[in-house]
């Protein structure tokens, strides 16, 4: 009887240390996701999905020079900030523009324009269909100097939005990387700006 009893305390004290331990865990785990809500900052960015930001380093904040960008090659131009840099780029047969600024632990890509051959003139969103595995479609949608566009959303690391825009026999797609409001800003600016010439 005595060893019965003994088995029964023995039994009833890991039963509450093994509740003690999963509520202390539980309370360890929220307490850690409260502190990692303190550190972010919601994004309110039109059409991307709701996302949470991690601010490492403030982004530059450009002046208003404006420079612009001329592509001989597909034949398109854009104006974006002074202060950005761009960079041309041949990766698998397919041109990628990119525009960046440095930062502290190196640099930020908040926007890319890749361009390539569309010998059968397929239009936008049949070239979207057959390019683009993991993003969302969202449909046609007309950019700031009435250029006709298909949109689309996707994320990976960061979320994007992209434009799928074509002309003749050239196809681009223009991707704008999730970052805080400002740059958000500064890239659809980007986006408006680009013709066919």
């Amino acid at each position: 009887m005595k060893s019965q009893s003994h088995r029964l305390i023995i039994l009833a004290i890991c039963i509450f240390v093994i509740i003690a331990g999963g509520i202390g865990f539980f309370f360890l785990r929220s307490r850690s996701t409260g502190q990692q809500t303190k550190n972010t900052v919601p994004v309110k960015a039109f059409i991307f999905p709701s996302a949470t930001v991690y601010l490492q380093n403030a982004p530059p904040t450009p002046g208003s020079e404006q420079t612009t960008y001329t592509d001989t090659t597909y034949g398109y131009s854009l104006t974006y900030p002074k202060a950005w840099v761009l960079t041309n780029s041949l990766q698998h047969n397919i041109q990628v523009t990119q525009l960046h600024y440095q930062v502290n632990v190196g640099d930020v890509y908040p926007f890319q324009i890749t361009c390539q051959s569309n010998p059968t003139s397929i239009d936008a969103q049949t070239w979207f269909t057959q390019h683009n595995l993991y993003d969302k479609g969202l449909g046609y949608t007309t950019l700031g100097k009435g250029l006709h566009t298909y949109l689309s959303i996707g994320h990976g690391q960061a979320s994007w939005k992209s434009y799928t825009v074509v002309h003749a026999q050239i196809a681009c797609e223009m991707t704008l990387f999730l970052a805080d409001d400002a740059i958000n800003q500064i890239s659809d600016n980007i986006a408006n700006s680009f013709t066919w010439k």
